[in-house]
């Protein structure tokens, strides 16, 4: 170590270049990373529903779909707009009333099921079918030029304006949760420093690590865009640490008389052990998340332990550099610690710490069976949901005269039209179906089917499938619409086994939960077990490791126990990926409270030495956690995407839990516990662990 550090010192100013280059390569390169919004693409290829939508773009292309109602319209207006609305660029085709019947007849003569289908009381309604997908930008100017030329008694609603929402949405949070959160944190770090230039030594050592994270993402290919949203500052909140233990300990150097080079080459020395020991309990807790078989956890994981590792890396070759580099200027703007003393919350607890564990033994059991008896929900794009947007606007006035519209698809074998037949009547029958469109519903059978117009024939006929378009009047997701879905099959296949395909966005939530309930122990355990082998590494103890992780896994428990007691429905992918991110990022808080109580055990008594550690401690827990939890709650006030707003709403609760765990149940157990593990640490000399 005294080697690397000479090293790093003497190095300094080629690596403060090399850093310059390599962000501004980063930075260039991260304009390329494309994001990715469709939650589905991260099932496996052997999902049922892949495998359809795969099928279905073979068969039928794969359109994507928005409706549009138009009001106050009469049905000659109504076409007009329509063959407006069918040249602009991006829209491949638009089904509507003049498709099967001939609106120019008496209107008494036309069949009453298709008119009220397409027509109701003045209000006409479009189904439009684009070239794209929904989250292109070709697609978006399309849904745009739709709103234009329609004016204000459009709405538009379907899976590719809700995908265009989500998509306008993740880049407006991205800027107003750097314009919340900068600041706050730079008033946190002022705090909590001694310079009033070290914090932005921080944020310009960590942009540097955001910037090559940022980067380095196009070798993924695809980021999503929950990963997008909320990178960059949970590497703010989670790697800041780093930093403060480095600039801690050089600061301590110089008070002793040390010149800067050799102060700086110390404090790497000393506080190296610290920095490595923090930055691998997170990314443990993030690698816990490729393991899931529903791979946005391992884009999620990948992106943030990269994070991590480029957060130490900057931490160690460019914090010194930078730090040498102003150490004049820091030592002019040098200013007292603000931090206060925290001895009076080490006395209180003590007195306190029997009930403190009395009290956490009573919460954590109904805390772990509410967080294991949630109700969620899978979906990732649930703005359509947020009361005031423009798509639960437009969701809402196309239902209040149309009935609700989930369309899942379901292909079945052509050239059985008997089989079709029966399969449709019972379909039909099914209580939570609204409608079903197919050639058997929207045509008479008698009729040719070559002379069928070519915008009928390419949407229900392909070579090998009829296609039938099953619309449900459920939500997108929830135990009714998923026993639909399960009874469809069930019929189906009953019909044509092994034969039929079924796709739709409720049929990909039904995989998503299939696949994501399974990956829910396998990834709390090997983050658990991880960061207890961890711990044990560290203090060479078998008790420790169980003493805390109890106290962060018991700030989890209560953190995600809370949506279940107050009734509210949580995302599952919020749930997964939070429990993981808030052990393996505040257990950092509980090691270094018992490094410095076993430092303290080695000249005073458990009581002294548990003040002291509290006190010792206190500063750098406390910072962490704030800035953690104001990140968390900034991303919750920010984003307008139900999932990633959860996301954020747990992680600063979470975090919050944690200080609170980590200043009251852990001292407690450390005292209480005391002797079980004290004797073989003091043989040992203690463990040091740098604030």
């Amino acid at each position: 170590m005294v080697r690397l550090s000479e090293w790093i010192v003497k190095q300094r100013h080629k690596l403060l270049i090399l850093f310059i280059i390599l962000a501004i390569v980063a930075g260039y390169a991260q304009q390329f990373v494309v994001t990715n919004y469709e939650l589905s693409h991260y099932l496996g290829n052997d999902m049922a529903s892949v495998d359809a939508l795969d099928v279905m773009k073979g068969e039928f292309g794969l359109p994507t779909s928005v409706r549009v109602m138009v009001s106050e319209v009469t049905l000659f207006q109504a076409k007009a707009m329509k063959d407006k609305i069918v040249r602009i660029d991006g829209v491949d085709q638009i089904i509507w009333l003049d498709d099967y019947e001939d609106i120019y007849q008496p209107i008494d003569q036309i069949s009453s099921d298709t008119i009220d289908t397409y027509y109701r009381d003045g209000h006409a309604l479009f189904y439009v079918y684009f070239t794209e997908s929904d989250f292109t930008e070709k697609t978006g100017a399309a849904i745009q030029e739709i709103e234009r030329i329609i004016g204000e008694n459009a709405y538009v609603f379907g899976s590719a304006s809700s995908s265009q929402d989500v998509v306008n949405a993740t880049e407006d949070s991205v800027a107003s949760l750097t314009l919340l959160f900068i600041p706050i944190l730079l008033i946190i770090l002022l705090w909590s420093t001694t310079s009033w230039i070290e914090p932005i030594l921080f944020l310009m050592t960590l942009g540097v690590a955001i910037l090559l994270n940022g980067g380095t993402n196009l070798l993924l290919g695809k980021v999503s865009f929950i990963t997008q949203s909320m990178s960059t500052a949970l590497m703010l909140a989670i790697s800041m640490d780093y930093s403060i233990f480095l600039l801690h300990r050089f600061a301590e150097e110089r008070e002793e008389g040390h010149s800067v080079e050799l102060s700086m080459k110390h404090a790497i020395q000393k506080s190296f052990g610290s920095i490595v020991a923090s930055s691998v309990t997170t990314i443990a807790g993030f690698t816990a998340l490729l393991l899931m078989k529903f791979t946005i956890g391992a884009d999620m994981g990948m992106v943030f332990a990269k994070g991590i590792i480029f957060s130490l890396l900057t931490t160690l070759f460019l914090l010194p550099a930078l730090t040498i580099l102003f150490s004049k200027v820091i030592d002019k703007t040098h200013h007292r610690s603000l931090i206060p003393s925290f001895k009076w919350i080490g006395r209180g607890v003590y007195k306190i710490r029997y009930i403190c564990l009395i009290l956490v033994m009573i919460v954590i059991v109904p805390a772990f069976l509410g967080q294991q008896a949630n109700t969620f929900s899978y979906g990732g794009s649930s703005i359509s949901e947020e009361v005031g947007s423009k798509s639960y606007i437009a969701k809402q006035a196309i239902e209040a005269v149309y009935e609700p519209f989930n369309p899942i698809v379901l292909l079945i074998p052509s050239g059985e039209p008997v089989k079709e037949a029966l399969l449709l009547n019972q379909i039909e029958a099914i209580s939570t179906v609204e409608s079903v469109q197919s050639l058997g519903t929207l045509v008479d059978d008698k009729i040719p089917v070559d002379i069928l117009p070519d915008t009928v024939q390419s949407n229900f006929i392909s070579p090998n499938y009829h296609r039938m378009i099953i619309a449900l009047n459920t939500p997108d997701e929830g135990e009714l619409t998923f026993g639909t879905i399960e009874e469809i099959k069930k019929l189906a296949n009953e019909m044509f086994p092994d034969k039929v395909k079924l796709a739709g966005q409720s049929v990909s939530l039904y995989d998503i939960k299939s696949v994501a309930s399974k990956d829910n122990i396998t990834v709390s355990l090997v983050a658990i077990v991880a960061v207890a082998m961890i711990i044990y590494l560290t203090f060479k103890s078998k008790l420790l490791p169980f003493l805390l992780v109890l106290s962060i896994e018991t700030a989890v428990f209560l953190n995600m126990s809370i949506p279940y007691f107050t009734g509210y429905k949580m995302s599952f992918i919020g749930m997964l990926v939070v429990s993981s991110l808030q052990l393996g990022a505040t257990i950092d808080y509980a090691i270094l409270m018992t490094s410095r109580y076993l430092e303290r055990r080695l000249s005073q008594p458990p009581k002294d030495a548990m003040i002291s550690a509290v006190d010792d401690a206190g500063g750098s827990v406390l910072t962490s956690g704030i800035v953690l939890t104001v990140a968390g709650y900034a991303i919750a006030m920010t984003s307008s995407v139900q999932t990633i707003s959860e996301m954020g709403e747990l992680i600063g609760r979470g975090a919050f839990l944690s200080i609170i765990m980590v200043f009251t149940l852990l001292p407690s157990v450390l005292v209480i516990f005391d002797k079980f593990f004290i004797k073989r640490q003091l043989k040992r000399g203690g463990i040091k662990h740098e604030e």
